[in-house]
């Protein structure tokens, strides 16, 4: 909608960070509206420069520089880490000449998930049930959000703790995790049950701090209770999600939504009425249907029809099914579902 604007919209992403995006990026390319630059890994020199830069003066052999570069792949956040961790047990010190490694034996973390647990290590109980619940909104979120934990008696000094650590951005009222890595290792070693709970918390939060305007936090409200056993709360807030990103021709969006909806329905207990189903299946076969995912429309159309006993649904149902057999060249088909339809 805004190629006739002089817009440059630049982001980022790592390879294999989301198909749905990666699907989206190649066809913006075929369209030419997007191009990809590939950026490449820092290499030995580069690692060296950043040691330098980091500490300096230094008298540093170049082997810290070649294991750093192996051991990280040449990744930069992890050479970061890696550096600020050794600096933190020891193993390089500052000294009346610059600093120093202390001994030829230091030790270099295998991962960055080993470099994120280490720097976790130092923290104390509450600042860890702080940035687990944190972690569980995202790598950047409103303060006041945060603080909305139940759990602990003085979250705004446990924030205040994890912004010393460096773990934690706090800049204008907002905060955000020192890099999304930190935020994806921390999310993912939360025991499913407390993630459950946090999930369940913020949604419950944010349902009392927007009683009144849902809407604006409505995508919120379906990812939270998405992830606790709040099927109904699931189901409602997904499908209104859905119907918004709809609205705003987010069809991937939405259709990840209606996905969420109809595990959370099929799940409800007591079971939903086939209508709201219906309705559900009905929505995302119309959305295959645009994305060129023929067969997938089928699927949902005919799955749609086994909740209705309406004739005016199952009419609709088969035309849209005939309508898809079209586009896909089978016409005879085609005309056996719009056949069906007439007669429904």
């Amino acid at each position: 909608n805004i190629r006739k604007l002089r817009i440059l919209i630049l982001g980022t992403m790592r390879p294999g960070e989301s198909e749905a995006l990666e699907q989206a990026i190649s066809r913006m390319k075929d369209e030419r509206s997007a191009k990809e630059l590939h950026v490449s890994k820092l290499d030995i020199e580069s690692a060296q420069s950043l040691i330098d830069r980091m500490f300096h003066p230094n008298g540093f052999p170049r082997a810290l520089a070649e294991r750093l570069h192996q051991q990280s792949k040449g990744n930069p956040l992890f050479m970061i880490e890696i550096l600020k961790a050794m600096l933190e047990d020891g193993s390089i010190a500052r000294t009346d000449a610059g600093f120093a490694l202390v001994s030829d034996s230091y030790h270099i973390p295998a991962t960055v998930e080993e470099v994120v647990n280490r720097r976790l290590d130092s923290l104390d109980p509450d600042a860890m049930t702080m940035v687990e619940y944190a972690s569980c909104i995202g790598q950047r979120f409103n303060r006041a959000l945060a603080e909305s934990i139940t759990l602990l008696s003085n979250p705004a000094e446990s924030i205040d703790k994890l912004s010393r650590s460096g773990i934690l951005l706090v800049r204008d009222g907002g905060v955000e995790f020192n890099h999304a890595i930190f935020q994806s290792v921390i999310y993912n070693g939360i025991g499913e049950r407390w993630r459950a709970s946090h999930h369940k918390c913020l949604g419950e939060h944010l349902e009392r701090a927007f009683a009144d305007r849902s809407d604006e936090v409505v995508y919120d409200l379906a990812r939270h209770f998405s992830k606790t056993s709040e099927h109904g709360k699931t189901s409602d807030y997904c499908i209104r999600a859905g119907e918004k990103a709809e609205g705003l021709f987010a069809v991937e969006q939405a259709l990840e939504f209606y996905k969420d909806a109809l595990t959370a329905l099929s799940m409800a207990r007591p079971s939903p009425s086939g209508r709201i189903v219906q309705g559900v299946m009905e929505r995302m076969g119309d959305i295959h249907g645009i994305l060129g995912n023929y067969d997938g429309a089928l699927g949902m159309y005919a799955g749609a029809r086994k909740h209705s006993d309406e004739r005016e649904t199952i009419a609709r149902l088969l035309r849209k099914s005939g309508s898809v057999q079209a586009n896909m060249g089978d016409f005879d088909l085609a005309l056996r579902h719009l056949e069906d339809a007439k007669s429904a």
